[in-house]
């Protein structure tokens, strides 16, 4: 049992105006959020020994222990944590001359932002029954300056120019620039692209005062691997719970980013519209645990792990005492050790019909493909991670489905409005290529594959909402989800659902739900 209490003080000054040629706007903002965690009734792992050992907690009649025992025993947990984020704003923009498409305008911008995290350690020492390990402490000061131009050269031709320079306390400078084109050589058809860098600075976590510890239920080194054999197979080493502990790296760098995309616009007629989009984006000095497939793989073979990796080992197995003993817990640090890429594509379909006395028809299909989400380590094999329950560690099981797909049909008459939206994700094979590599995650996690393919199947569910304006200010609503109570795929390997994946089929497990709303805007 648990109570939070999330408190916010937030202040805001907002300041607009117009100085000669130059439009400029400003603001700053004080925010200061705190949250209040009690624990309640997580029992105290030292005491509950001393209290076995001693006899002081009476297990045949619990009713008979006083109050100042059940206290030292579940006692009350209390922790508050704070985040600070301080910003001032200040922007302006001006018409710079006239050229063939248009005005060449011209933007600048500056900011300071400070930004302080204080998540302590619930359970530093560790002593609290079902709870893990984690905190994440630092503050910094940013300051960055940015200009942009948009250059309309000529009707059929936008192009705009951009850059922006951050300086970070902790970690030192980085400069981002991004360019844009928009050529429309018909009014049916306009061509579009961009061009980026970016990057992302590390987080409190990743390179403050912080620790992280995770648990992996039913983890095993099993089947065959020599680990597994000098066991005997037995549960020792077939199935338990890992612990993975990561620890912040404070000569950590920013991730970096290049991206482009290119894309088409074609619109025949106005009442419809396709947009088809090509993405690419290629992140470096990716901030990551190291990769422990590899590691638990080194393991099993040899009982030795790789460099940048530690453990904490359990006694040795009962029924084997000189085997190689099983890994509680696998410790290492974040550092700027891979990179990734994902490429795919965006589609749209848009159209319109206006329908006379009976109103108008709207429909809305969007589509993405994933065509690769790579993850690349030096020395090591890449890890294709699209079409899989991939990354695990990271997704929390989610995985990433090639295909998502979303379709909206609403019709409107007047007042009336009436729609319904069709949601998509395709399956995926159950295979966490950062964990194990090519090992079916049931196997894994239950020494069986089931389903039998390994694979998890797609889901699609359908919602219906209605509304009607009765007057200006009142309006009445319905909405239907998932209409047909479509049950989830079952997805055995999942860890933020039980069997089940609540990433993609959330509205599954909640089942056919209905909700009745009413509206009233005051004047």
């Amino acid at each position: 049992m648990s109570e939070t209490y999330n408190h916010n003080l937030r202040v805001v000054m907002d300041l607009s105006g117009k100085l000669g040629e130059w439009n400029y706007d400003g603001s700053a903002v004080v925010n200061h959020t705190w949250l209040d965690y009690q624990y309640l009734s997580l029992l105290n792992f030292n005491q509950l020994l001393a209290d076995v050992t001693n006899g002081t907690y009476n297990f045949i009649n619990p009713s008979a222990n006083s109050p100042a025992v059940l206290k030292a025993l579940a006692p009350v947990n209390e922790r508050i944590d704070t985040s600070d984020m301080d910003t001032l704003v200040l922007r302006a923009n001006r018409t710079l001359m006239q050229l063939p498409g248009g005005p060449l305008g011209l933007a600048l911008g500056a900011e300071w932002r400070y930004e302080a995290e204080y998540d302590a350690n619930f359970n530093a020492n560790p002593v609290i029954q079902g709870l893990g390990y984690s905190q994440a402490i630092g503050s910094r000061n940013v300051a960055s300056g940015d200009v942009e131009f948009d250059a309309p050269l000529l009707k059929s031709l936008d192009i705009t120019a951009s850059g922006r320079f951050d300086h970070y306390s902790d970690f030192g400078n980085s400069t981002t620039p991004k360019f844009g084109v928009k050529f429309k050589p018909f009014d049916a058809i306009m061509l579009r692209g961009t061009y980026s860098l970016g990057f992302r600075a590390p987080s409190f976590a990743e390179n403050g005062s912080s620790e992280v510890e995770g648990f992996i239920p039913g983890f095993g080194f099993c089947p065959a691997t020599p680990l597994c054999l000098a066991h005997g197979a037995d549960p020792y080493i077939s199935s338990y719970n890992l612990g993975e502990l990561t620890t912040a790296n404070p000569n950590i760098k920013p991730e970096k980013s290049r991206s482009f995309t290119s894309g088409l616009v074609i619109e025949p007629i106005k009442a419809f519209s396709t947009t088809i989009d090509y993405y690419y984006i290629k992140k470096t000095n990716l901030i990551a645990a190291l990769n422990q497939g590899p590691a638990f793989a080194q393991y099993a073979t040899n009982g030795t792990l790789p460099p940048g990796f530690s453990a904490i080992y359990d006694a040795p197995d009962p029924l084997n005492q000189n085997a190689a003993p099983r890994i509680l817990t696998i410790i290492n640090s974040y550092a700027n050790s891979a990179s990734e890429y994902t490429d795919g594509f965006d589609v749209d379909l848009r159209g319109h019909v206006a329908l006379g006395a009976a109103g108008s028809f709207t429909s809305d299909l969007s589509v993405t493909k994933i065509m690769s989400f790579v993850f690349e380590q030096p020395g090591q094999s890449n890890i294709q991670y699209a079409g899989l329950q991939s990354p695990f560690n990271l997704s929390s099981g989610a995985g990433t489905p090639k295909w998502r797909g979303k379709w909206t049909n609403s019709w409107n008459n007047g007042p009336l409005t009436l729609s319904g939206i069709v949601y998509y994700a395709s399956g995926y094979g159950m295979y966490g290529q950062d964990v194990a590599p090519y090992t079916c995650l049931d196997i894994l996690t239950s020494g069986v594959t089931n389903p039998g393919d390994c694979h998890v199947a797609s889901f699609t569910d359908v919602d219906v909402t209605g509304s009607y304006q009765i007057t200006n200010q009142l309006q009445v609503s319905v909405a239907i989800q998932n209409v047909f109570d479509i049950k989830p795929p079952y997805d055995p390997a999942n860890y933020a659902g039980d069997n089940y994946n609540p990433t993609y089929s959330q509205a599954g497990i909640v089942g056919r739900f209905i909700r009745l709303g009413v509206h009233y805007k005051l004047d």
